[in-house]
């Protein structure tokens, strides 16, 4: 698994790297004619990154560089918010880059201003809005934990052999008074050199404090640990609490397996939450359908668990083989289902709802999906492009269905069913919405005037 790992992490370097130089330069005037042309698959950033390397098209670290964030983008297309399903992962990470704004009223203006998720959206996922802003609390509070304790731990590892001479009498942490004054009796170096070693004496006392805990952690909870202290000379949980360390309970989940325990019920919370398609889901599968709803992929159950089939075993799956299609069964599938083939979207939908090989198998097997298209004889869904019409052209046909000139997504649904030109075209042309219905409305008023 590790070396798979590493080859398909090889790939997607390499990748990477063409795609960065076939757009290096690229003014923002054709990024915006190219992001255009695909207005329709741009909803978040997850379905963008997936979208944009299975087509090749310009990366979110291109579109941030030239709008300076995903949102500036859609802003600046024109392209709306409205009707987007963000999951909870997606919501909470928004929140988090823009806790700062994080209050009712103030969210209400700022989520308006900058199109991101409404409170409608947050109270759907999570019942209310304070329960948003407790569960953003949350994880910056336990993830500026884990970066705390990741520290310590790796220090306390550095200079074991001091930190358990101090631990020995650890009142000798609390100055520098203390320090010298029990210093040679327990053969501990001299004052200067320990705060070179450690930086400061805070960071020793974090050291011992953090060794004492682990030494006596079958002891180390709310309810056990202050008669325990008492009865063996050991720092009171006040001193815990207060001096060194946000939370008792944090510490104690932390010492109970540590960091890797709090990630492991993490992940195995959004198992459950999607039992129904993990329960199926291969490798590849669950990639696909991660990645499409912002959840952590599979590189981080193996990372964490050790393997794939490892993961699937801790959380009470049966492993599931992955089968391996040849070049010919892949044709012959994709022939079978000749309707679903016609865009990479709609395909990675039905396959996974039917185990069938994902669009990443014919990737794989045809270099891109539009190449299989070709090879199997499938045409891909036609759509007209905005160089196929003039400005009088789609003045004319603005104006026979300036009904549907309402919103983009109006327009589009109106422009699907009737093979007309999206509104990606019409914004090419004309610029913002504003611009585009005052174009039409003179072009109506003109042509009543010419009767």
């Amino acid at each position: 698994m590790t070396s798979k790992l590493i080859i398909d992490d090889t790939k997607a370097i390499a990748e990477n790297v063409n795609l960065k130089q076939k757009y290096r330069g690229i003014t923002k005037k054709e990024l915006i004619r190219i992001l255009n042309e695909h207005a329709d698959n741009i909803n978040t950033m997850e379905q963008w990154r997936e979208y944009s390397k299975i087509h090749s098209l310009p990366s979110l670290d291109i579109i941030k560089n030239r709008f300076s964030s995903f949102n500036n983008m859609k802003r600046e297309l024109a392209i709306e918010n409205r009707g987007i399903e963000y999951s909870k992962i997606e919501l909470l990470d928004i929140a988090l880059q823009h806790k700062s704004y994080l209050e009712k009223n103030l969210w209400a203006i700022y989520s308006d201003i900058h199109q991101l998720p409404t409170i409608g959206a947050y109270t759907k996922a999570f019942e209310s809005f304070e329960n948003v802003q407790k569960e953003v609390n949350i994880l910056e509070k336990n993830r500026l934990f884990l970066v705390k304790m990741d520290y310590i731990e790796k220090v306390t590892e550095q200079f074991i052999d001091i930190v358990k001479l101090a631990s020995k009498k650890w009142q000798c942490t609390l100055s520098k008074e203390e320090w010298e004054k029990h210093r040679e009796k327990l053969g501990l170096p001299e004052f200067n050199e320990i705060l070179l070693k450690f930086q400061s004496m805070k960071n020793v006392r974090k050291c011992v404090f953090f060794y004492i805990a682990k030494s006596n952690k079958v002891y180390f909870n709310v309810s056990k640990w202050d008669l325990y202290a008492k009865e063996h000379n050991l720092p009171l949980r006040n001193r815990f609490n207060s001096q060194f360390f946000e939370s008792i309970s944090l510490l104690e989940e932390y010492l109970n397996g540590s960091k890797m325990k709090i990630i492991k019920e993490e992940l195995k919370k959004i198992v459950f939450e999607n039992k129904d398609v993990f329960e199926n889901a291969t490798y590849s599968e669950w990639k696909d359908y991660s990645r499409e709803h912002g959840l952590p992929c599979g590189d981080i159950y193996c990372n964490v668990f050790g393997s794939w089939n490892t993961a699937r075993e801790e959380l009470g799956f049966n492993i599931k083989q992955v089968k391996k299609y040849t070049k010919e069964e892949i044709v012959k599938i994709a022939r079978e289902n000749e309707e679903y083939f016609k865009s990479s979207s709609r395909w990675a939908s039905f396959a996974r709802e039917n185990r069938l090989p994902s669009t990443i198998a014919y990737i794989n097997h045809f270099g891109s999906f539009a190449n299989a298209q070709k090879v199997i004889g499938i045409k891909p869904i036609n759509r007209l492009r905005k160089r196929d019409f003039t400005e009088e052209e789609l003045l004319e046909i603005g104006a026979a269905n300036f009904k549907y000139m309402e919103s983009r997504a109006i327009w589009n649904n109106n422009a699907s069913k009737n093979n007309l030109p999206s509104y990606s075209t019409f914004y090419t042309h004309f610029g913002m919405k504003e611009n585009i219905v005052k174009k039409i409305e003179r072009y109506i008023a003109n042509k009543k005037q010419t009767k």
